[in-house]
């Protein structure tokens, strides 16, 4: 599945043909136009954004160009980077004592909060990404 949907956003965005997103095809705005100051702003905020991804975090070898094996690394719920950020936000959003450790009743608290995660919803994950 996380194969077919690499190929479809590959597809979706790849504007030469060529299988790869280069950084201009990755960054590429959404069709659409910006029709005042405050939507300029978000776009320009989302643009910053995904040039941050594209460079930090999913074009592994720095070439400058992103392939079907690096965004579907990227895209893998189970890639390290992934979980390890997952879990950090989980129990800081669930930890309420601040004492870095999550207790049982926090975690009773939250539990509809750690189901719906990107780690155990890969199909979320992915079609809120792309």
């Amino acid at each position: 599945m996380l194969q077919f949907m690499v190929r479809e956003i590959i597809r979706d965005l790849d504007q030469d043909g060529d299988e790869k997103l280069s950084l201009s095809e990755f960054i590429s705005l959404p069709v659409g136009t910006v029709e005042n100051q405050q939507g300029q702003d978000v776009d320009d905020s989302w643009v910053r954004d995904r040039k941050r991804k594209f460079e930090e975090l999913i074009d592994a070898n720095h070439d400058g160009i992103i392939t079907m094996a690096e965004l579907e690394d990227y895209m893998d719920p189970m890639n390290e980077f992934s979980a390890l950020n997952e879990a950090k936000q989980m129990i800081a959003i669930a930890d309420e004592d601040q004492n870095h450790y999550l207790e049982p009743e926090e975690v009773l608290k939250y539990s509809e909060f750690f189901t719906g995660s990107k780690l155990v919803d890969c199909a979320r994950s992915v079609h809120e990404e792309f």
